[in-house]
């Protein structure tokens, strides 16, 4: 029978224990946290949900109408779709910046629009979208508008028993020559 090696099989123990109490660790109900008591530096156990530690649960939509010079409204379109994912973007993904840079904006103007309608207008947030938009339109209309809205709306993605949700719509912005 051939000896076994007590550091070898206490350091094999030690590795798979650390195993287990890191992947319960990370489960969602926060009562597994409690493991992390034993880890004051937070050294042993990581958490990797640090990035995202509460995912987004709705896909956003920005959609945009525009106001023709003889006031007539153009139907609801959208301005942005979320890039699709494909395998190639583990790699290379520049649109994501894009992306995120959009949802950073709307959690910033949904967290002014409470404060009123004055403080949401003079929002970076409510700018920047503005300004998004304004050159989207500017790049696929090819005729003279007065004017453009946009709309800030979720949706639950591949659920579509749940209709999208309108979260914002702004007031008419004129566009400038």
């Amino acid at each position: 029978m051939k000896k076994v090696d007590p550091f070898a099989f206490a350091a094999a123990a030690a590795g798979a224990g650390m195993f287990f109490i890191t992947f319960f660790a990370q489960h969602p109900n926060r009562g597994f946290d409690r493991l992390r008591t034993v880890d004051k530096l937070g050294f042993w156990l990581p958490n990797w949900r640090f990035f995202a530690p509460e995912p987004a649960q709705n896909d956003l939509h920005l959609l945009h109408r525009t106001l023709s010079l003889d006031g007539e409204e153009s139907d609801w379109e959208e301005t942005h779709q979320t890039t699709r994912r494909r395998p190639t973007h583990f790699i290379w993904f520049p649109d994501r910046r894009t992306d995120k840079g959009l949802f950073d904006a709307v959690a910033d103007l949904m967290a002014v629009a409470p404060r009123g309608e004055d403080h949401l207008l003079a929002s970076p947030a409510y700018r920047t979208i503005s300004a998004f938009v304004r050159r989207r339109i500017r790049k696929a209309t090819h005729h003279p508008i007065a004017g453009y809205q946009f709309m800030l709306a979720t949706s639950t993605g591949y659920d579509e028993t749940n209709e999208p949700e309108e979260l914002l719509v702004s007031p008419y912005i004129p566009l400038e020559a």
